[in-house]
């Protein structure tokens, strides 16, 4: 990327999937609304909802506005497709529908592309909210490009509302519709394959935690989908991975304790491959942290 004065297209390109989220869709969208950056359209994409959230959305008079409705409810990854098919900006961000962008969100971080030309994407730390916006912690998720890539390999580092990255280096992404959860993992390591990423201390968004937010209901699913993310993470770097290796490494991820010097001979053999193949990839020291 290397300008953002083409009149032709704006400088970013702001997505949000929704479904069913009457009780939060309108505070959300006035928080990108009231960016002081505003150089920016904005695809919504309604997957199907029953409640009053289309009515809500309709409300809206604002041309940087392009509102898409699924026929049904078609599941987040299809409808994160069809929202990146219709944008052209440099740059892009996703906003979840119960989530809060605070002011000055886009500002900084546009700012921070215009100086860092290398990095392919970047997120901030979150504040917690709860269904009444009160604020139960701040989650500080300061990574750094070294840092962050080799936490990638166990765990999605980025909070999506958070995240802003380069458009172009996204357009043959396509989101898997067979994942129900980490579909988003998955495009931010594909971008990280392309181009240097950080989280910085910036709290510039407001995670929403409550019944039905991703972070509460989805345990299950990430559960059945873990396995799936890997294996094209692992097919990324190179690795030949059958079922004993991404249990191996979902133990990891997990924590589990290790009950014998087999299974830890097999963990230590499966680090030193994975830190190799990535240190392939990407020139990073396998002897630095992970």
């Amino acid at each position: 990327m290397e300008s953002y004065h083409n009149d032709s297209v704006p400088v970013l390109s702001v997505m949000m999937v929704t479904y069913n989220q009457e009780k939060y869709i309108q505070q959300s969208v006035e928080a990108v609304l009231c960016q002081s950056f505003r150089d920016f359209e904005f695809i919504i994409v309604d997957d199907g909802s029953t409640d009053q959230t289309p009515q809500l959305l309709a409300g809206f008079d604002d041309s940087r506005i392009t509102l898409l409705s699924n026929d049904g409810n078609r599941g987040i990854s299809y409808s994160r497709n069809r929202a990146m098919a219709a944008t052209s900006g440099e740059l892009a961000a996703f906003v979840d529908s119960d989530d809060l962008v605070h002011p000055k969100r886009f500002e900084k971080q546009v700012a921070f592309f215009k100086g860092h030309s290398d990095y392919t994407l970047t997120g901030t730390s979150v504040l917690l909210i709860n269904q009444h916006d009160t604020v139960l912690k701040p989650w500080r998720l300061n990574r750094t490009n070294r840092t962050l890539k080799p936490m990638m390999a166990f765990h999605n580092c980025f909070i999506t509302s958070s995240v802003m990255f380069q458009r172009d280096m996204a357009v043959d992404f396509i989101f898997p519709e067979s994942l129900g959860a980490g579909e988003d993992y998955l495009l931010w390591w594909h971008l990280l394959q392309r181009g240097k990423g950080c989280i910085t201390t910036d709290l510039l968004t407001s995670y929403r935690v409550h019944p039905q937010s991703t972070m509460q209901s989805a345990a299950d699913s990430i559960a059945r989908s873990d396995k799936e993310v890997y294996r094209k993470l692992f097919e990324d770097l190179s690795i030949q991975v059958d079922e004993t290796l991404l249990d191996l490494h979902l133990m990891l991820k997990g924590g589990e304790k290790i009950y014998s010097a087999g299974e830890a001979m097999r963990m230590r053999d499966w680090l030193l491959q994975l830190a190799g193949s990535m240190a392939a990839a990407d020139g990073f020291s396998p002897a630095g942290t992970l």
